[in-house]
Parts: structure tokens; sequence; C-alpha cells
């Protein structure tokens, strides 16, 4: 559950930080080098970050659903985490 949390979190801190600090700025969004990229963080912010919370409240609760997202989710979260730290140090 911890986990599920800190995954969650560091992924709507890490890619809607720099979002919502432009929009209370009001200039667009810093490093927009492709198109692609603001579909990537858009799908990651609307799918990834809330299916992680989900989950993190439904293993605790021993409900099978969750399981079930759970397992495919943190490999997921696994193999984005060195995708993140990269694109947050470059």
């Amino acid at each position: 559950m911890t986990f599920l949390l800190a995954a969650g979190a560091v992924t709507l801190v890490v890619l809607g930080g720099q979002h919502v600090l432009a929009f209370i700025k009001g200039v667009p969004p810093e490093r927009i080098d492709s198109y692609n990229t603001m579909v990537i963080f858009a799908l990651d912010l609307a799918i990834i970050t809330p299916t992680t919370f989900q989950c993190a409240v439904l293993v605790p609760r021993g409900n099978p659903l969750g399981y079930v997202i759970a397992s495919p989710l943190l490999t997921l979260v696994v193999l984005l985490a060195p995708q993140i730290l990269l694109n947050t140090i470059y």
C-alpha cells in the first residue's frame, strides 16, 4: 500500500507539477519538445495516477479487483521509474 501511494504521488508531482506551475504563472509549460509528450503526460495523469491511488485503497481491504489491477500496474510503475528519473534529470 505504501509503495502504491508513493508511486501515485511521485507520478502526480513529477508529471503534473510543471503543468500546475505553468498554469499559475500563465505561461506554456517548459520543454514542449514534441506533441506526443503532452499526450503521454495526460494519459499518465488521467489513467495511471488515479488507478495507483485506487489500488492503494483496494488492496488493504482485500478486494480482489485491487490485486488484479495492482500486478500490471506495479510492473508498469517499475518500468516507468527509470524513464521518469531520466526525464527529470535531463
